[in-house]
């Protein structure tokens, strides 16, 4: 058995001060339909996305343009 999802909170792309991650399409191999995945990107961080932990887990982050990034922040939660 052991851990089957991952718990991300928030995902924060930053373009100098401003997040385009916000709002952006998210993508993962599989869907916890409590926590969908565009919960990691709506600016909650109480919010949740899980992620399928087992095999070859994944998460895409589109970001819909080509940006100059200064840098990433991904908040996690806990493993269940």
């Amino acid at each position: 058995t052991g851990t089957e999802w991952m718990t991300i909170r928030e995902i924060e792309v930053y373009q100098g001060e401003i997040n385009v991650a916000l709002a952006k399409t998210v993508w993962v191999t599989a869907v916890d339909g409590a926590a969908p995945p565009a919960n990691a990107v709506d600016g909650d961080p109480e919010s949740q996305a899980n992620v399928y932990y087992a095999g070859n887990p994944q998460m895409r982050l589109d970001l819909g343009d080509v940006f100059c990034v200064s840098h990433v922040v991904i908040y996690t939660g806990d493993a269940y």
